[in-house]
C-alpha cells in the first residue's frame, strides 16, 4: 500500500504498529524460537543462526525449570527479532516436508517390487510409467530375486554325500583307513567333515603327519584345509565360526593356533 502524500507531494510517515500486532509478532516469534529449540544440531546448523541465538537455543535445551525456560524462550524471541524469519520459517516446513516425500516415495518403490516380483505384467506396467529405464537390467534383477523352487530340499550339504553307506559304517571305514587316529579325533572329524574328512587329513599315514598340534584334536592339516577351502583367516574363525573347539582350548593353544595361522598360507 503506497503512503498518503501531504498537499506538497511527500509521503507522510508510515503509522507504527499498534500493541496488539506488536504483541502477535513477539509470540510468532517465540513460537519459531521453539521449534528452533526442538531441532538437533545438524539441522539447527544448517540454518547459519547468529552465535548469539545458536547459544541461546543450547542454553534453552538445558532448563528444565518452568520459569527460567520461560525468561529464556522471551530472550530468544527477542533475539528473533534481529533476524529475517521467513527463510528459517521456509527451512523447517522443507524440514517437515521432507520425511513425508521420502516415506511416500519409499511405499511407491515397495509397491513397484511387489508388482515386478509377484505379477506377471509387472514389467510392462512399469515400463509404461518409466519409458527411460533399462528393461533388460530390470528383468535380470527381477529374475534374481524371484524365489525359486526349493533345490536344495533332497541335495546333501558339502561332505554329506554318504550315499547308502550312512554316516556310522563310513565312521568305521575312516577308522579302519586311519588306526592311528584317536577316536575322539575320527569322531569329530567324520562329524564335522562328513566325506571330506580324508580330504582334511590330505595322505597322512601317521599323527605326525598332521603336523602341530592345538589342543586335543585339532592339527596343522585341518587348520590348512579350513584355510584353503573355507576361507579361515583367523583363529576365531576356526574355533568359533566352523565349530565351537574354542571351548576347550586353553589360552596358549589359541595363541599358538593365531600365530601359526599368521605365518601360514592356504595352499599346501
Amino acid at each position: 500500500m503506497s503512503r498518503p502524500e501531504d498537499p506538497r507531494g511527500n509521503a507522510q510517515p508510515a503509522e507504527p504498529p499498534s500493541k496488539s500486532q506488536r504483541k502477535r509478532e513477539m509470540t510468532a516469534l517465540q513460537s519459531l524460537g521453539e521449534r528452533l529449540v526442538t531441532l538437533d544440531a545438524g539441522r539447527l546448523a544448517g540454518l547459519d543462526l547468529p552465535e548469539q541465538l545458536v547459544d541461546a537455543i543450547a542454553l534453552a535445551r538445558t532448563l528444565t525449570r518452568h520459569e527460567a525456560r520461560r525468561r529464556q524462550m522471551q530472550y530468544i524471541g527477542r533475539l528473533m527479532r534481529e533476524v529475517d524469519a521467513a527463510p528459517i520459517e521456509a527451512a523447517l516446513e522443507r524440514a517437515a516436508f521432507g520425511p513425508a516425500q521420502d516415506k511416500a516415495r519409499f511405499a511407491a518403490l515397495e509397491r513397484w517390487r511387489t508388482r515386478l516380483l509377484e505379477e506377471a505384467d509387472g514389467l510392462d506396467a512399469f515400463m509404461a510409467e518409466h519409458p527411460a529405464a533399462d528393461r533388460a537390467a530390470l528383468a535380470k534383477l527381477a529374475d534374481f530375486f524371484i524365489l525359486k523352487p526349493a533345490w536344495t530340499a533332497d541335495v546333501p550339504l558339502p561332505g554329506g554325500d554318504f550315499g547308502g553307506e550312512g554316516v556310522d559304517a563310513f565312521a568305521a571305514r575312516f577308522r579302519q583307513e586311519h588306526p592311528f587316529l584317536p577316536a575322539a579325533q575320527v569322531e569329530r572329524l567324520v562329524h564335522a567333515y562328513g566325506t571330506h574328512a580324508s580330504t582334511v587329513l590330505g595322505g597322512a599315514a601317521k599323527l605326525d603327519d598332521l603336523g602341530a598340534r592345538f589342543g586335543e584334536t585339532l592339527t596343522a592339516a585341518e587348520v590348512r584345509y579350513l584355510m584353503r577351502f573355507e576361507w579361515a583367516q583367523i583363529a576365531d574363525d576356526v574355533l568359533w565360526r566352523r565349530s565351537k573347539l574354542g571351548l576347550a582350548l586353553a589360552k596358549h593353544d589359541v595363541q599358538k593356533l593365531a600365530h601359526f595361522m599368521a605365518g601360514t598360507t592356504a595352499v599346501t
